[in-house]
């Protein structure tokens, strides 16, 4: 997939280290937690959504397919 990004032009080494590869449920559930901290702050709310070691689950149901993941929060964010 490296290989890929390069010959695309999206990064400018064949071996570069700074790519990082997520799954679709992992990458809802940071969109997710990071617009529910946005919405928070919008409404003046102050409570946390996700408490430090944590676990929540990301179903993610559509196209024929179901795609389950569990994750643990372990950092506080600002």
């Amino acid at each position: 997939m490296r290989k890929c990004l390069y010959n695309a032009g999206l990064t400018n080494s064949k071996e570069s280290n700074k790519i990082e590869f997520t799954t679709e449920p992992e990458a809802a559930a940071i969109y997710c937690m990071r617009n529910l901290e946005e919405q928070n702050k919008q409404n003046k709310q102050n409570k946390r959504l996700v408490p430090v070691n944590s676990s929540f689950m990301v179903v993610d149901c559509g196209g024929g397919t179901v795609d389950l993941t569990t994750l643990v929060n372990l950092v506080e964010r600002p």
